[in-house]
Protein backbone atom coordinates (compact mmCIF):
# COMPACT_ATOMS: atom_id res chain seq x y z
CA UNK A 1 0.00 0.00 0.00
CA UNK A 2 2.95 2.32 -0.57
CA UNK A 3 0.84 4.49 -2.86
CA UNK A 4 -1.14 5.57 0.20
CA UNK A 5 1.73 6.91 2.28
CA UNK A 6 1.43 10.45 3.55
CA UNK A 7 3.96 13.02 2.36
CA UNK A 8 6.14 15.04 4.71
CA UNK A 9 3.97 18.09 4.10
CA UNK A 10 1.05 16.12 5.52
CA UNK A 11 2.54 16.07 9.01
CA UNK A 12 1.31 18.84 11.26
CA UNK A 13 1.53 19.24 15.02
CA UNK A 14 -1.49 21.06 16.50
CA UNK A 15 -0.80 24.22 18.48
CA UNK A 16 -1.53 24.46 22.20
CA UNK A 17 -4.55 26.70 21.53
CA UNK A 18 -5.94 24.16 19.06
CA UNK A 19 -5.56 21.38 21.62
CA UNK A 20 -7.34 23.45 24.26
CA UNK A 21 -10.13 24.30 21.81
CA UNK A 22 -10.55 20.64 20.90
CA UNK A 23 -10.81 19.59 24.54
CA UNK A 24 -13.33 22.36 25.30
CA UNK A 25 -15.40 21.25 22.33
CA UNK A 26 -15.44 17.65 23.53
CA UNK A 27 -16.32 18.74 27.07
CA UNK A 28 -19.31 20.74 25.81
CA UNK A 29 -20.42 17.75 23.76
CA UNK A 30 -20.18 15.32 26.67
CA UNK A 31 -22.09 17.65 28.99
CA UNK A 32 -24.89 18.07 26.46
CA UNK A 33 -24.23 21.80 26.22
CA UNK A 34 -23.33 21.76 22.54
CA UNK A 35 -25.91 23.24 20.19
CA UNK A 36 -25.52 21.95 16.64
CA UNK A 37 -26.24 24.03 13.54
CA UNK A 38 -29.21 21.74 12.85
CA UNK A 39 -30.64 22.34 16.32
CA UNK A 40 -30.17 26.09 15.96
CA UNK A 41 -31.68 26.26 12.49
CA UNK A 42 -34.69 24.19 13.54
CA UNK A 43 -35.29 26.34 16.62
CA UNK A 44 -34.84 29.74 14.97
CA UNK A 45 -36.34 29.08 11.55
CA UNK A 46 -39.41 31.21 10.89
CA UNK A 47 -41.73 31.47 7.92
CA UNK A 48 -41.88 35.26 7.71
CA UNK A 49 -43.89 36.94 4.97
CA UNK A 50 -45.50 40.31 4.56
CA UNK A 51 -44.83 43.62 6.26
CA UNK A 52 -42.72 43.62 9.40
CA UNK A 53 -44.55 44.84 12.50
CA UNK A 54 -43.55 45.82 16.00
CA UNK A 55 -45.56 42.90 17.36
CA UNK A 56 -43.82 40.37 15.10
CA UNK A 57 -40.35 41.69 15.94
CA UNK A 58 -41.23 41.55 19.64
CA UNK A 59 -42.40 37.95 19.31
CA UNK A 60 -39.26 36.94 17.39
CA UNK A 61 -36.91 38.46 19.96
CA UNK A 62 -39.00 36.98 22.77
CA UNK A 63 -38.72 33.47 21.33
CA UNK A 64 -34.96 33.86 20.99
CA UNK A 65 -34.60 35.08 24.60
CA UNK A 66 -36.70 32.15 25.83
CA UNK A 67 -34.16 29.75 24.31
CA UNK A 68 -31.26 30.81 26.51
CA UNK A 69 -28.61 28.71 24.76
CA UNK A 70 -29.64 30.02 21.34
CA UNK A 71 -29.74 33.58 22.68
CA UNK A 72 -26.26 33.30 24.19
CA UNK A 73 -24.90 31.92 20.93
CA UNK A 74 -26.40 34.80 18.94
CA UNK A 75 -24.99 37.30 21.43
CA UNK A 76 -21.54 35.76 21.05
CA UNK A 77 -21.60 35.48 17.25
CA UNK A 78 -23.59 38.58 16.29
CA UNK A 79 -23.97 40.70 19.42
CA UNK A 80 -23.99 44.03 17.57
CA UNK A 81 -26.79 42.95 15.24
CA UNK A 82 -28.82 41.59 18.13
CA UNK A 83 -28.42 44.86 20.06
CA UNK A 84 -29.50 46.83 17.02
CA UNK A 85 -32.62 44.68 16.65
CA UNK A 86 -33.49 45.16 20.32
CA UNK A 87 -32.88 48.91 20.08
CA UNK A 88 -35.06 49.10 16.98
CA UNK A 89 -37.86 47.36 18.87
CA UNK A 90 -37.57 49.77 21.77
CA UNK A 91 -37.72 52.79 19.47
CA UNK A 92 -40.57 51.25 17.42
CA UNK A 93 -42.66 50.78 20.56
CA UNK A 94 -42.10 54.42 21.51
CA UNK A 95 -43.11 55.52 18.00
CA UNK A 96 -46.30 53.48 18.26
CA UNK A 97 -47.14 55.11 21.58
CA UNK A 98 -46.76 58.51 19.92
CA UNK A 99 -49.01 57.43 17.05
CA UNK A 100 -46.18 57.56 14.52
CA UNK A 101 -47.11 54.35 12.69
CA UNK A 102 -44.91 54.88 9.58
CA UNK A 103 -41.80 55.33 11.71
CA UNK A 104 -42.74 52.35 13.89
CA UNK A 105 -43.04 50.15 10.78
CA UNK A 106 -39.72 51.45 9.43
CA UNK A 107 -37.96 50.66 12.70
CA UNK A 108 -39.59 47.22 12.94
CA UNK A 109 -38.46 46.41 9.39
CA UNK A 110 -34.88 47.49 10.17
CA UNK A 111 -34.89 45.51 13.41
CA UNK A 112 -36.18 42.39 11.72
CA UNK A 113 -33.47 42.60 9.06
CA UNK A 114 -30.77 42.91 11.73
CA UNK A 115 -32.23 39.97 13.63
CA UNK A 116 -32.28 37.80 10.50
CA UNK A 117 -28.70 38.76 9.72
CA UNK A 118 -27.65 37.94 13.28
CA UNK A 119 -29.32 34.53 13.20
CA UNK A 120 -27.75 33.78 9.82
CA UNK A 121 -24.28 34.76 11.07
CA UNK A 122 -24.73 32.57 14.14
CA UNK A 123 -25.83 29.61 12.06
CA UNK A 124 -22.82 30.04 9.81
CA UNK A 125 -20.49 29.93 12.81
CA UNK A 126 -22.21 26.81 14.15
CA UNK A 127 -21.88 25.11 10.76
CA UNK A 128 -18.10 25.57 10.97
CA UNK A 129 -18.09 24.53 14.64
CA UNK A 130 -19.93 21.31 13.73
CA UNK A 131 -17.23 20.52 11.19
CA UNK A 132 -14.56 21.14 13.83
CA UNK A 133 -16.36 18.93 16.34
CA UNK A 134 -16.93 15.98 14.00
CA UNK A 135 -13.39 16.06 12.60
CA UNK A 136 -11.91 16.27 16.11
CA UNK A 137 -14.03 13.37 17.32
CA UNK A 138 -13.28 11.29 14.20
CA UNK A 139 -9.54 11.90 14.56
CA UNK A 140 -9.70 10.86 18.21
CA UNK A 141 -11.65 7.71 17.35
CA UNK A 142 -9.16 6.69 14.68
CA UNK A 143 -6.25 7.39 17.01
CA UNK A 144 -7.72 5.18 19.73
CA UNK A 145 -8.12 2.42 17.15
CA UNK A 146 -4.39 2.50 16.45
CA UNK A 147 -4.34 4.62 13.29
CA UNK A 148 -1.74 7.30 12.67
CA UNK A 149 -3.88 10.32 11.78
CA UNK A 150 -3.01 13.41 9.75
CA UNK A 151 -5.40 16.35 9.47
CA UNK A 152 -5.81 19.27 7.07
CA UNK A 153 -8.44 22.01 6.94
CA UNK A 154 -9.77 24.12 4.08
CA UNK A 155 -12.31 26.92 3.86
CA UNK A 156 -15.34 24.61 3.97
CA UNK A 157 -14.05 21.12 4.73
CA UNK A 158 -11.58 19.16 6.87
CA UNK A 159 -9.73 16.05 5.75
CA UNK A 160 -8.31 13.18 7.74
CA UNK A 161 -5.85 10.58 6.44
CA UNK A 162 -5.36 7.64 8.78
CA UNK A 163 -2.96 4.71 8.37
CA UNK A 164 -2.80 1.43 10.31
CA UNK A 165 -0.57 -1.19 8.77
CA UNK A 166 -1.95 -1.85 5.27
CA UNK A 167 -5.21 0.01 5.97
CA UNK A 168 -5.98 3.56 4.92
CA UNK A 169 -9.02 5.58 5.99
CA UNK A 170 -9.80 8.88 4.29
CA UNK A 171 -12.40 11.12 5.95
CA UNK A 172 -13.87 14.31 4.54
CA UNK A 173 -15.96 16.43 6.92
CA UNK A 174 -18.05 19.19 5.37
CA UNK A 175 -19.36 22.33 7.04
CA UNK A 176 -22.31 21.23 9.15
CA UNK A 177 -20.76 17.84 9.96
CA UNK A 178 -21.84 15.72 6.97
CA UNK A 179 -19.02 13.27 6.37
CA UNK A 180 -17.64 11.01 3.66
CA UNK A 181 -15.47 8.05 4.56
CA UNK A 182 -13.42 5.84 2.25
CA UNK A 183 -11.46 2.76 3.34
CA UNK A 184 -8.67 0.95 1.52
CA UNK A 185 -6.88 -2.26 2.40
CA UNK A 186 -9.85 -4.65 2.60
CA UNK A 187 -11.54 -6.94 0.13
CA UNK A 188 -15.26 -7.60 -0.07
CA UNK A 189 -17.15 -6.12 2.85
CA UNK A 190 -14.17 -6.19 5.20
CA UNK A 191 -14.31 -2.41 5.61
CA UNK A 192 -17.69 -2.71 7.37
CA UNK A 193 -16.01 -3.81 10.59
CA UNK A 194 -13.68 -0.79 10.48
CA UNK A 195 -16.60 1.58 9.89
CA UNK A 196 -18.52 0.05 12.79
CA UNK A 197 -15.50 0.37 15.10
CA UNK A 198 -15.04 4.03 14.16
CA UNK A 199 -18.72 4.64 14.83
CA UNK A 200 -18.52 3.05 18.29
CA UNK A 201 -15.51 5.14 19.21
CA UNK A 202 -17.10 8.36 17.99
CA UNK A 203 -20.24 7.60 20.01
CA UNK A 204 -18.10 7.70 23.16
CA UNK A 205 -17.64 11.41 22.48
CA UNK A 206 -21.32 12.00 21.71
CA UNK A 207 -21.30 11.96 17.90
CA UNK A 208 -23.49 9.31 16.29
CA UNK A 209 -22.72 7.93 12.83
CA UNK A 210 -25.84 7.48 10.75
CA UNK A 211 -25.26 5.68 7.46
CA UNK A 212 -27.00 7.60 4.70
CA UNK A 213 -25.47 5.65 1.82
CA UNK A 214 -23.01 2.80 1.42
CA UNK A 215 -21.50 2.27 -2.03
CA UNK A 216 -19.69 -1.00 -2.59
CA UNK A 217 -16.77 -0.04 -4.80
CA UNK A 218 -15.20 -3.51 -4.46
CA UNK A 219 -11.66 -2.16 -4.80
CA UNK A 220 -9.16 -2.89 -2.03
CA UNK A 221 -7.28 0.24 -3.14
CA UNK A 222 -10.19 2.41 -2.03
CA UNK A 223 -13.04 4.25 -3.68
CA UNK A 224 -13.34 7.59 -5.39
CA UNK A 225 -12.59 9.75 -2.32
CA UNK A 226 -9.12 8.24 -2.04
CA UNK A 227 -8.68 8.34 -5.82
CA UNK A 228 -9.71 12.00 -6.00
CA UNK A 229 -7.38 12.82 -3.09
CA UNK A 230 -4.52 11.08 -4.92
CA UNK A 231 -5.06 13.38 -7.91
CA UNK A 232 -4.50 16.34 -5.58
CA UNK A 233 -1.29 15.08 -3.96
CA UNK A 234 -2.71 12.52 -1.56
CA UNK A 235 -2.89 12.53 2.22
CA UNK A 236 -5.13 14.81 4.27
CA UNK A 237 -4.30 17.87 2.13
CA UNK A 238 -5.40 15.92 -0.94
CA UNK A 239 -8.68 14.97 0.70
CA UNK A 240 -9.41 18.66 1.32
CA UNK A 241 -8.05 19.89 -2.02
CA UNK A 242 -10.24 17.62 -4.13
CA UNK A 243 -13.29 19.05 -2.33
CA UNK A 244 -12.20 22.68 -2.43
CA UNK A 245 -11.53 22.63 -6.18
CA UNK A 246 -14.66 20.58 -6.84
CA UNK A 247 -13.40 17.46 -8.61
CA UNK A 248 -16.31 15.48 -10.11
CA UNK A 249 -17.24 12.16 -8.53
CA UNK A 250 -16.62 9.46 -11.12
CA UNK A 251 -19.38 6.90 -11.46
CA UNK A 252 -21.83 8.73 -9.21
CA UNK A 253 -25.09 6.85 -9.10
CA UNK A 254 -23.53 3.80 -10.71
CA UNK A 255 -22.26 2.07 -7.58
CA UNK A 256 -18.66 3.12 -8.16
CA UNK A 257 -18.43 5.74 -5.42
CA UNK A 258 -16.40 5.48 -2.27
CA UNK A 259 -18.13 4.24 0.84
CA UNK A 260 -20.01 7.28 2.07
CA UNK A 261 -21.21 8.04 5.56
CA UNK A 262 -23.34 10.87 6.86
CA UNK A 263 -22.74 12.09 10.38
CA UNK A 264 -25.69 13.21 12.40
CA UNK A 265 -24.85 15.22 15.50
CA UNK A 266 -27.48 14.18 17.98
CA UNK A 267 -27.16 16.83 20.65
CA UNK A 268 -29.46 18.42 23.16
CA UNK A 269 -30.06 22.14 22.80
CA UNK A 270 -29.91 23.32 26.40
CA UNK A 271 -31.83 26.21 27.89
CA UNK A 272 -35.01 25.74 25.89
Amino acid sequence: MSSYRSSASDIRVPTISERIQAQCTLLLQREGAWVSSIDFDRATRADITGQATTERLSESLGRLRAMSAMHRLTQAAAGDLLKRAEQALSEALKAEQLGDTPNALRLATAGEKDLRRGVKATHRKLVVDDRSLVSTVAAGALGRLGFTVRKASGTRSTGLWAIRGHEVVAVLVHDGGATEMDIAGHSGNGCDAVTAAIGREMALDGVTLKLARVDRHGDSRGGTLIQRAAKCGGGAPGVVAQQEIGLPVAGAGAGADAQATAVQIQNRAVGQ
